[in-house]
């Protein structure tokens, strides 16, 4: 059968769509227009890069909401903003506790949402597992859950984080991981391994490119 792959080129973001995107992730509290520039500048447009900026700007303390209005913490000099996606990323990453990092790493091997039921069942895969330090990563737009308050998928805020957090990680640990993903993989979905079978043959097939 022939497939027909369609691509979409996204034109960057105007200044009034940033302004838009802006208004979207703080909330429709006043934003300064000095703030628009300096995100306009340095993103050229990007709407993720534009995300993580802003969240990185929160979380360092560079913008604060003060009377129902966003405001500039320091002077427009003396904003450094990265230059990539990666950078800002890896900056707010390296700003977690260990265990956020552990849990982030393990969930990045996984190429789909991963059932909690099976963070909980294998402790081969994930030790210590706990729901409530899985809030702080959601609150900080890394990570999405979806399903039932008990029995939930989880996935990454976008594609893109899972890729740099899995660049970044040591070849030993890939394949210790994809070992045992796939073999609790098989145990977990015994019954419903039919239904599984792509997803326990791609542990094989990462383990074969990583030892290759």
């Amino acid at each position: 059968a022939n497939h027909t792959i369609t691509q979409l080129h996204l034109e960057p973001l105007d200044k009034d769509n940033i302004s838009k995107l802006l208004n979207s992730i703080l909330g429709m509290y006043e934003i300064p227009e000095n703030l628009v520039d300096i995100i306009s500048k340095s993103s050229s447009g990007n709407p993720l890069f534009i995300e993580e900026s802003v969240h990185s700007m929160i979380e360092e303390n560079i913008i604060s909401l003060k009377n129902n209005r966003w405001s500039l913490n320091k002077e427009i000099d003396k904003i450094q903003i990265s230059k990539t996606i990666a950078e800002i990323l890896l900056k707010r990453l390296n700003a977690l506790d260990q265990f956020s990092h552990d849990m982030l790493n393990v969930l990045s091997i996984f190429n789909k949402p991963v059932p909690v039921e099976l963070l909980r069942w294998s402790n081969g895969i994930m030790k210590c597992w706990s729901n409530e330090k899985i809030d702080p990563l959601i609150a900080k737009q890394l990570l999405v859950k979806d399903g039932a308050s008990d029995n939930y998928n989880i996935f990454f805020y976008h594609p893109k984080i899972r890729e740099i957090i899995y660049d970044q990680l040591d070849k030993d640990f890939k394949q210790d991981m994809h070992l045992k993903i796939g073999l609790a993989l098989e145990q977990f979905y015994h019954d419903k391994i039919n239904e599984n079978v792509e997803e326990i043959a791609n542990r094989t097939f990462q383990l074969i490119n990583l030892v290759a």
